[in-house]
Parts: C-alpha cells; structure tokens; sequence
C-alpha cells in the first residue's frame, strides 16, 4: 500500500516508483508522481514520469495533457530533452 503521505516515504519514494514500475504497477507509481508534484510542482521531470506512467495505463490523453502542463512552464533546452525522451520511450515500447 502506498502511503498518502509522500514525505514519509522520502528520500525513497523515487525507489519505490522505480519498483512499482519494473513490476508494472503504474497505477501506484503514478500516485507517488502525482503526490511528488503537489509537494513541488517545480520539478518537471515529475510530470514527465507521470505522463508515462498514464501513457503505460493506455491513458494517452491524460499523459499528453500532463506533459504539456510541464512543457507550457519549461525552458527551450528542457523541451527538447523530454520530447527526446518521450520518442525514445514510445520507440522502444515503453
């Protein structure tokens, strides 16, 4: 069970994240994410890794939506890197 508190989990949730994915449990994963980003939305990578958890659950429309609420705020070269990422991440099938 995930805690409904992200900062008990900390330094490990991102640990935890990296588990519940390897075991395909995005659902959960993308709980920590979504708790990540409401303890600090400035960390884009957070949406990122929630966009893909969603993407991973066939909720495309959610994942793009939680990318580009990211990108509207980032920086030229931080554009560039997530859209790399996310190709290279949807080319190889996940």
């Amino acid at each position: 069970m995930i805690s409904d508190n992200l900062l008990a989990l900390a330094p490990d949730w991102q640990q935890t994240a990296e588990q519940l994915l390897l075991k395909e449990n995005y659902a959960q994963a993308a709980i920590l994410y979504e708790q990540a980003i409401t303890e600090q939305p400035s960390v884009k990578s957070y949406y990122w890794h929630l966009g893909l958890m969603l993407l991973l659950q066939e909720q495309e429309a959610e994942a793009q939506t939680t990318w580009l609420l990211a990108m509207a705020e980032g920086e030229s070269e931080e554009i560039e890197l997530w859209d790399s990422r996310t190709v290279t991440s949807a080319g190889s099938g996940g």
